[in-house]
């Protein structure tokens, strides 16, 4: 009896033994994964708090990554599929935009967005510039022109990133009551993005990448476009052609500017908005979106 009662002592103790190591283990790798998740070049929009026009916080972001799954491009002659696709942006803003907006002031169609929630924060005409701005730390700042809805266009504007360190500004677009919209940025450090807020908490990432064509550093003039045609969206900077991805999820809305405070605040002043129709006769040249995927350069 002595004899089976230790075996049962000696049992239990080693399975207590094996349980403890079987939950430090799993433990562990929580706590590895974890760190991995963080050192990731996405993480930074995982723990990032958005906000609507006048700064209203956005939090819990769920960010998809889907840029390897979802940026094509022609590959049959990369060059001429390039090449073909800067033509393409010459031909959709040739003519007479059907949106045309110097941003000095309010006066114009598309009655945008104005106001400041926080100091250094908001939407603002400002010595002849539309300026916007953000003070929160990881926060993205959306100002809307209320008065427009588009569907297939080129949009394009220039801009100036007058402060903030890697501060990103960009287009907003195919708005569905500020709730729902594409946004194409780029940075001070020559990076560019394409993300689609679904909701208030839900935002994927569509593509990444890095060109030499935009103007890095504070005080530097940018110029970039989108044009959407149908589920195509094709990303411009500087009049030079990045990349291409195939999305559905929005058709049509209105368009807008935003910022993204990365690291400390950030202030761009936007000038010249404008937009046109895309014309049947545009896209006659467009390349087939072929599918090769494109593979996002590294984010610091």
């Amino acid at each position: 009896m002595a004899f089976l009662l230790v075996a049962l002592l000696i049992i239990s103790g080693i399975t207590f033994v094996v349980y403890s190591e079987t939950i430090q283990y799993h433990l562990s790798l929580n706590n590895r994964a974890a760190t991995v998740a963080l050192s990731t070049p996405y993480a930074y929009l995982m723990q990032q708090a958005t906000s609507h026009a006048l700064n209203t916080a956005q939090a819990n972001i769920d960010v998809t990554a889907t840029a390897q799954a979802n940026a094509t491009v022609g590959v049959d002659n990369p060059t001429a599929t390039a090449s073909a696709l800067t033509d393409l942006y010459m031909q959709a803003t040739r003519g007479n935009p059907v949106f045309d907006d110097a941003l000095t002031d309010n006066t114009g169609a598309g009655y945008w967005d104005q106001g400041n929630s926080n100091p250094n924060t908001g939407c603002a005409f400002k010595d002849g510039y539309y300026v916007v701005s953000e003070a929160g730390q990881g926060k993205f700042q959306p100002c809307i022109a209320q008065a427009t809805s588009f569907s297939d266009f080129a949009y394009q504007v220039h801009f100036t990133i007058t402060r903030g360190n890697q501060g990103q500004a960009g287009l907003i677009f195919r708005a569905d009551n500020n709730i729902s919209y594409y946004f194409f940025h780029v940075d001070t450090n020559g990076f560019y993005g394409l993300d689609l807020y679904e909701t208030s908490d839900h935002v994927s990432n569509l593509l990444r990448g890095v060109s030499s064509v935009i103007s890095i550093g504070l005080g530097q003039s940018n110029q970039i476009a989108v044009i959407a045609n149908s589920n195509t969206i094709y990303l411009y900077a500087n009049e030079h052609y990045l990349a291409s991805v195939t999305n559905s999820k929005l058709s049509a809305g209105k368009i807008g500017l935003g910022v993204v405070n990365k690291s400390t605040p950030v202030e761009v002043q936007f000038d010249t908005a404008q937009v046109w129709q895309l014309a049947s006769s545009d896209m006659q040249a467009t390349p087939t979106v072929g599918e090769a995927t494109v593979t996002p350069s590294p984010i610091p």
